[in-house]
């Protein structure tokens, strides 16, 4: 969404913070439990991983959906752009940030690789309804508020 480069980048980090603090706060309470550990935890990692998911946004997952994904499906309608945008995003995302938990729950181990599947799946399962719910609609929402002469 957006216009322009500026207003793309903006739409994308609006994105990335509320993916980071949704799927920070799901991971940290699967390992934690419902604790003030978490709170703790989502405030002193959120930067760091916010900029890795930024990063690997950029990167990897945005181009591969955007160019990859919609020569497979060859979406139709607005809504169907969206939602194959959004699904391919957030399958790149979680594959590779499966890694980064995997990595961060067992370290550079061969148990890391034993729990990557478990872990992608378990991602999968609230990164959908994360960006699908919120992470999605909740930034067009601001975004259509910020720029919203430029949509007149």
């Amino acid at each position: 969404m957006g216009q322009t480069k500026i207003q793309q980048l903006l739409f994308t980090l609006i994105i990335c913070f509320f993916m980071v603090i949704g799927m920070s706060a799901y991971n940290l309470v699967l390992i934690h439990g419902f604790d003030s550990v978490v709170l703790q935890n989502l405030l002193t990692q959120f930067l760091p991983v916010f900029i890795l998911v930024l990063t690997l946004d950029l990167a990897i997952a945005a181009p591969f959906a955007k160019k990859f994904m919609m020569r497979i499906i060859r979406p139709t309608t607005k809504t169907s752009i969206i939602l194959t945008i959004s699904l391919s995003m957030i399958f790149m995302i979680v594959l590779l940030m499966s890694v980064f938990g995997s990595i961060m729950a067992k370290g550079f181990s061969i148990a890391a690789l034993y729990i990557y599947p478990q872990t992608v799946l378990y991602n999968l399962i609230m990164a959908i309804p994360v960006n699908l719910a919120i992470a999605g609609p909740l930034p067009r929402l601001i975004h259509l508020k910020i720029f919203a002469a430029n949509f007149n």
